[in-house]
């Protein structure tokens, strides 16, 4: 059951249509998707989104697509995106989502707001869940939710987590959700072998071959 649902039936209230007010916010192209890297809990954000950008950029800057970075001033910039994280009001945010050929983010707001407008919608969920969490109103048809494997366990519904379960989502499989939303063709075959929170780390190994000295 989703959060709206068992609220409604604690408090008695009906579910009405969603609102939230827009504020004009100028852009200066108009094919664009959007992206939005925090939620307000740690837990639930994905820290790889440098990776995913960097494999569906050069399909969207071929068809003249870019990428705008919706959140709030704190956020780490994402290289290869129009940068409005605290430049714009939530209220601006809503009016540039509500145009956007495809939203990508960690389950938050913006994703909610996604869903209810009928954007194509691609939402990761690690330390909450699908079931509880997803928008309550989305077009099946234009959405992927993709879910951390949390190594065969439940949910922690934590905002914080000892071992991250955000880090275990693949960022091959964001990419190809979002290239298949867009209908864009794409050779993203790939799958990364492990994920985890030496994932994007550099690490070297050296193999001796030689008696090496207990000094060295």
């Amino acid at each position: 059951m989703k959060l709206l649902e068992r609220y409604s039936l604690f408090t008695g209230l009906k579910i009405g249509k969603q609102y939230l007010e827009e504020q004009f916010y100028p852009l200066p192209f108009e094919r664009y998707v959007t992206l939005n890297a925090s939620s307000g809990m740690v837990a639930k954000n994905y820290p790889f989104y440098t990776d995913v950008v960097a494999l569906i950029k050069p399909y969207l800057v071929s068809r003249g697509i870019e990428i705008v970075q919706l959140g709030a001033k704190e956020d780490a910039a994402i290289p290869g995106c129009h940068h409005l994280m605290g430049k714009c009001s939530m209220h601006q945010s809503n009016y540039v989502l509500k145009s956007s050929l495809c939203h990508l983010g960690n389950d938050s707001v913006l994703c909610h707001r996604a869903g209810y407008l009928n954007i194509p919608l691609v939402e990761t969920f690690a330390s909450t869940s699908v079931e509880n969490h997803s928008p309550y109103q989305f077009d099946e048809k234009k959405t992927r939710f993709i879910s951390s494997h949390r190594w065969g366990r439940n949910p922690t519904f934590a905002s914080q987590e000892a071992q991250s379960t955000a880090v275990l989502i693949d960022p091959f499989d964001i990419a190809r959700a979002v290239l298949d939303l867009l209908e864009i063709p794409h050779t993203i075959t790939q799958h990364t072998l492990h994920v985890g929170q030496a994932y994007n780390a550099t690490l070297f190994d050296w193999v001796p071959d030689m008696v090496v000295s207990p000094q060295f």
